[in-house]
């Protein structure tokens, strides 16, 4: 079910998926959609569990702007001089203005599908209008700490502003590494100050300390400025 959200008191729901096509549907393709906020609540489309992962941990970096799946397909000339096309799974937007061809393939399917080759020629042939890279990901490049941790951070949604500047200042004044837990509580925030400190972790403001799974105990911090 699409999710509608709420502004100025108002349900809205949200604007339409940008895909080219519509999804895959049958018994054994795993299917659905999301609601993701790129600058307005969108649905988005993903066609198999594999998509469900990437799409998460994507629309979980805080650098990357915008995601649209399956965008118009391209064309190319393969080795032997014929007309192909393929369909990307996303085109990421990031902030520093880059624009990313995704593929995404399980790992078991790479060699027998030719996916390589196809995106090499792809590669080389891109208008760079189009894309200025081109990724092939696989479930092998995923970390199941970081899928999980995507799928929380994503799922924080609003949180109260007076909630995220007390939850920013207590981060400030600790000088230093603390919990989330320790943070929210220090805050005086109550219920809304866990929510605040990961919506800071979500949008980049605080960082974890280690690689770990996101619990009360985990240990941020503020990101250290860019030398």
């Amino acid at each position: 079910m699409t999710q509608s959200h709420f502004t100025g008191g108002t349900i809205v729901p949200p604007a339409p998926s940008r895909a080219s096509r519509g999804g895959v549907v049958g018994k054994h393709h795993f299917t659905g959609e999301l609601v993701a906020d790129f600058g307005g609540a969108r649905v988005v489309y993903f066609e198999s569990h594999l998509e469900m992962q990437v799409l998460e941990v994507l629309r979980a970096r805080p650098d990357v702007a915008d995601i649209a799946e399956q965008p118009p397909r391209v064309a190319w000339r393969d080795g032997f001089g014929r007309v192909r096309h393929h369909t990307f799974d996303f085109l990421v937007a990031f902030r520093s203005g880059e624009r990313v061809a995704v593929a995404v393939k399980p790992a078991a399917r790479v060699i027998s599908s030719g996916v390589r080759v196809a995106l090499a020629e792809i590669a080389a042939q891109l208008d760079p209008a189009f894309a200025t890279r081109v990724v092939l990901v696989t479930d092998r490049d995923l970390d199941p700490v970081v899928v999980r941790n995507a799928i929380l951070l994503n799922r924080i949604g609003p949180v109260c502003p007076d909630a995220l500047s007390a939850v920013f200042r207590v981060a400030q004044g600790m000088g230093g590494a603390s919990s989330i837990g320790a943070i929210a509580k220090v805050s005086g925030a109550g219920g809304a100050g866990a929510r605040a400190v990961l919506r800071l972790v979500r949008d980049g403001a605080l960082v974890q300390r280690e690689r770990s799974l996101i619990t009360p105990e985990t240990v941020v911090e503020l990101r250290r400025a860019a030398a």
